[in-house]
């Protein structure tokens, strides 16, 4: 009888150490889980062709971390900040850095060519990635995640708006890289009718043949799809040539790289009457009111999109990738720049106007 009672005790006894070790490892796991540090790389464009947008990037990434670690102080969330300049091969090695030795979680990326170069090495290894700009190549159901409003809506918009006003002899200036060209496609696809196309290389500064070449075809528009520093100058060469004023047609580029022409024609009333394309920025009041407290100025163009960026990758963190990818695509919410949502292929969906520049302002509605 005894040894009965003896054997149900330390029966009784193991059940109860396994129960508290089991307690023990939960708690455990579950502070683990709650303090563990999420890695977050980020490249921006800080230098190089929208280098004033590579800055609004970094001050609105680093204020959503300030915000969100004043609103989850439990939990440990880095930064680990990269510039390409604008260029492929450095956006490249800033992704493999940030991959091998930062050992990122996530990815926030500013630049189109920087998503190119790395796309493929980022879908073999599945990580998340929330995007700035356009991709070269037409976006998929995948691990990439456009914050910036897709543009090919806005090109084929552009497009049957020419048409629709009547211009058949229309010129049309391409940055000759992917995403650029792939908005070519757009625009053809809207205007539907032959025009004369002039590919300009990123890197040209001899705009003379092409301003030479398209005024010698007395063209009724002209369209650019360009780096804003190429549309600038080229503006100002075609205006020291031409007596005669001549119709611009400017899809989305013209509204982030604005301060270029700014800066290069001086006085943008030299844009007046110019057709162009506008992106609703629809600016969280509370967002503004931050950005201003933390750097003492409205934010400028691509703040709210790095912010947002930040808001998308923490609000669907998930310890397994597929799990966090599956997330984000599901994700609806209200951030900085507006609703955060997407389409079936990942891209935020736009919200868009075509006007004309008055006053030397942008088309406003």
């Amino acid at each position: 009888m005894k040894s009965f009672f003896s054997s149900k005790i330390s029966l009784a006894i193991l059940v109860i150490v396994i129960l508290l070790f089991g307690l023990r490892w939960y708690a455990t796991s579950q502070n683990t889980e709650s303090t563990q540090t999420i890695k977050l790389g980020v490249i921006t464009g800080a230098t190089g062709q929208y280098a004033f947008v590579g800055e609004n990037y970094t001050k609105g990434v680093n204020l959503a971390l300030e915000q969100w670690h004043k609103d989850h102080p439990d939990q440990t969330v880095t930064l680990t900040i990269e510039d390409d300049s604008f260029d492929p091969k450095k956006g490249l090695n800033a992704f493999r850095k940030l991959v091998n030795l930062d050992r990122v979680d996530a990815l926030i990326n500013m630049t189109s060519p920087t998503i190119d170069a790395m796309y493929e090495e980022t879908r073999r290894i599945n990580l998340p990635i929330a995007q700035g700009g356009e991709q070269g190549i037409e976006p998929a159901d995948d691990n990439v995640f456009q914050l910036l409003p897709g543009n090919m809506v806005t090109e084929i918009a552009l497009g049957k708006y020419v048409k629709e006003h009547g211009f058949k002899n229309v010129a049309v200036f391409v940055a000759n890289n992917a995403t650029f060209l792939r908005f070519l496609k757009g625009f053809e696809q809207g205007y539907g009718q032959p025009f004369k196309q002039f590919i300009i290389n990123p890197d040209e500064r001899d705009y003379r043949t092409f301003v030479a070449k398209t005024l010698a075809i007395h063209p009724d528009a002209v369209v650019f799809l360009v780096i804003p520093e190429q549309g600038a100058n080229l503006v100002k060469l075609i205006r020291e040539q031409s007596a005669e004023p001549l119709q611009y047609v400017f899809d989305a580029n013209v509204q982030t790289g604005f301060p270029d022409y700014q800066r290069i024609l001086r006085d943008t009333n030299a844009l007046n009457g110019s057709i162009a394309i506008n992106i609703r920025q629809a600016n969280n009041p509370q967002f503004i009111e931050a950005y201003k407290k933390k750097y003492g100025q409205e934010p400028g163009i691509g703040a709210s999109w790095s912010y947002d960026s930040f808001e998308l990758l923490m609000r669907t963190y998930a310890k397994d990738p597929k799990t966090w990818i599956n997330n984000m695509k599901n994700t609806s919410f209200e951030s900085a720049g507006g609703k955060v949502e997407f389409d079936e292929v990942g891209v935020r969906k736009p919200d868009f106007f075509i006007g004309t520049i008055q006053n030397g302002v942008l088309p406003k509605q």
